[in-house]
């Protein structure tokens, strides 16, 4: 399947999915350069062309912007100890 997505606001619009959608795992995308539609390519072996000029993925677009953005957290991963192995000895952090 395929998302669309409102990265300011971290919403998901739209899934495009389904009987009309890929079979297999999407591998390419490509939008047309006014931005109403797009292309899919897929391991299926077939390409898929979707529209957003239709109403009800309009109103989602519009609906989207009015969600209050999600709070960002700033993910860093500290540093090994003193003599580990490389690659081990790193845990995430989480800092608000």
């Amino acid at each position: 399947s395929l998302r669309l997505w409102n990265v300011k606001t971290a919403t998901c619009i739209a899934i495009f999915a389904g009987h009309e959608g890929h079979r297999d795992a999407v591998l390419s995308c490509a939008w047309h350069p006014l931005g109403a539609r797009f292309a899919t390519g897929g391991m299926d072996n077939s390409v898929k062309i979707y529209s957003l000029e239709s109403s009800e993925i309009q109103n989602a677009i519009a609906e989207s912007s009015s969600v209050e953005p999600r709070k960002k957290k700033n993910i860093a991963l500290s540093e090994p100890p003193v003599g580990s192995s490389p690659g081990t000895g790193y845990t995430r952090k989480a800092f608000k």
